[in-house]
């Protein structure tokens, strides 16, 4: 058992073994003592403390571990049920155990109190940094500074956004929203493309968004003669409301 590790000590009252430890708060078998009562257990099957482990043959002579009684109390209520099959007996009842709330005091061996030693560590830093303070208070001195009293959380900065932005399709098509959104007319001036470097390419910005367009070129004038083409001529006719042209039956040929 290390120096840092808090004593213990296995506790035998009402038929029940407990490990209590100082400071504990416990419930055990219901003990004829009032509140605010101090009671001393005698039975002490193990006791651990700086100096190692020590198992009684049953108990640990001269050890005693006392307690004050907090309150009487009882406990959940538990429900017994019991039936009998095919006898039409039914039996539901309930109890709460009465137990005693106990708060363990401390530790004695042959009438010495045992101190924890982690307990008395912790009161030499404190009474130490306290005579501390009060030295630097009385020499008007201001305290020296501890980096490990505060923690302050770290926060990573946010990523930082390019400062330029390189133009595409998606980007084109966001400009022209924004534009009829606002009422601007929509044949704004392309934004710059920009390399990553940052830098404008050599030459003039290209507007990538005006597409030149060609008129369609007029139909001919004439469509050459063929049957393809008298069906056609014929189709326009009849949507036009007309009739057909009859072509000139061909000439009998004169042998």
């Amino acid at each position: 058992m290390g120096k840092s590790d808090p004593m213990f000590a296995v506790i035998r009252t009402g038929g029940k073994q407990y490990r209590v430890t100082p400071n504990a708060v416990l419930k055990v078998e219901k003990l004829e003592a009032e509140p605010g009562a101090t009671v001393t257990f005698t039975d002490v099957l193990a006791l651990g403390t700086a100096d190692g482990l020590t198992l009684g043959a049953p108990t640990v002579a001269g050890a005693e571990v006392s307690a004050t009684v907090i309150a009487q109390d009882r406990l959940d209520k538990v429900i017994i049920f019991k039936k009998r099959r095919r006898q039409n007996s039914r039996r539901r009842n309930g109890h709460r155990q009465h137990v005693t709330v106990l708060r363990v005091a401390g530790f004695a061996k042959d009438g010495t109190a045992l101190a924890e030693p982690a307990a008395a560590e912790t009161s030499a830093e404190t009474s130490a940094e306290t005579s501390a303070a009060a030295s630097a208070e009385a020499s008007g001195e201001p305290a020296a500074f501890d980096p490990t009293a505060d923690h302050p959380a770290t926060f990573e900065p946010a990523p930082e956004t390019p400062a330029v932005v390189t133009a595409g399709p998606a980007g084109m098509d966001v400009v022209e929203s924004l534009a009829l959104e606002s009422g601007e007319p929509s044949g704004q001036e392309a934004p710059p493309v920009f390399a990553d470097d940052g830098q404008a390419p050599p030459g003039p910005a290209i507007d990538t968004r005006q597409a030149a367009f060609e008129p369609a070129s007029p139909p001919p004038a004439e469509l050459a003669a063929g049957p393809a083409a008298m069906d056609v001529v014929e189709s326009l006719a009849l949507e036009a409301g007309g009739e057909p042209e009859q072509a000139a039956p061909d000439a009998p040929v004169k042998e």
